[in-house]
């Protein structure tokens, strides 16, 4: 059985020339567009499927997505994936890497692009009663959600 992975929603830092932190220019929604759709697609289709994950990859601009990470004002180091996965294992904690040969890393805000894409995330569903107070008065209202 393939390994599946996404939808995800990934904080990516754009290139150097389109942070106007560092001295570039800030980049308008075609050509944030344009990046998503070729380098980011592009990386993280070469990366997974250097590893064996299903490689099969599109990207999209988020609406209002744009978001300030002092992460994203570092150099975004390449590293390129070991011909054996070795600095990218998802599945036992090492997700290091930021591209395949040949591919412009891709490095996201917060964490290593790897642990962004493949990190174990959990989901609690909670229900139960809430309880409000307000100017004493008092409710409890049955309350669900994840």
């Amino acid at each position: 059985m393939a390994k599946v992975v996404g939808p995800l929603d990934l904080r990516v830092c754009v290139l150097p020339v389109d942070n106007e932190n560092i001295g570039g220019v800030a980049p308008d929604a075609n050509r944030l567009a344009n990046d998503c759709a070729n380098r980011v697609q592009a990386t993280v289709s070469g990366l997974a499927e250097a590893c064996h994950y299903p490689s099969e990859c599109s990207c999209s601009l988020q609406p209002d997505s744009q978001k300030y990470a002092g992460k994203c004002d570092l150099p975004c180091l390449e590293n390129p994936v070991d011909m054996n996965c070795v600095n990218f294992d998802p599945a036992h904690g090492n997700v290091q890497a930021t591209n395949a040969a040949g591919d412009v890393p891709v490095c996201v805000a917060n964490s290593p692009l790897s642990s962004a894409m493949f990190g174990r995330r959990t989901t609690c569903a909670v229900e139960g009663n809430a309880h409000i107070e307000v100017d004493g008065d008092t409710r409890n209202p049955p309350a669900a959600g994840s």
